[in-house]
């Protein structure tokens, strides 16, 4: 809760994450999707699928984007 997104990425996905994320605050596009891992404080690592939106138009206060993380460690294991 109290750390920075980046700071629960794995080193390996941050350049490809940060690329698009800029892009979304800077206007340049309104979503994204992507694979990456998450570091927990323990160590343990999740695979995600993360999808950031636009969610300015909404009526709830304070609201700029949304954030929805699927956990798909199981699937990426599979393979």
């Amino acid at each position: 809760k109290e750390l920075p997104w980046f700071a629960l990425s794995h080193p390996d996905d941050l350049q490809d994450e940060q690329s698009q994320f800029e892009q979304f605050a800077g206007d340049d596009i309104h979503s994204y999707s992507i694979e990456k891992r998450l570091v927990q404080p323990c160590g343990d690592i999740h695979w995600i699928n993360l999808t950031v939106a636009d969610f300015s138009g909404s009526s709830l206060v304070d609201s700029v984007y949304l954030c929805l993380f699927e956990d798909i460690t199981a699937r990426k294991q599979a393979h």
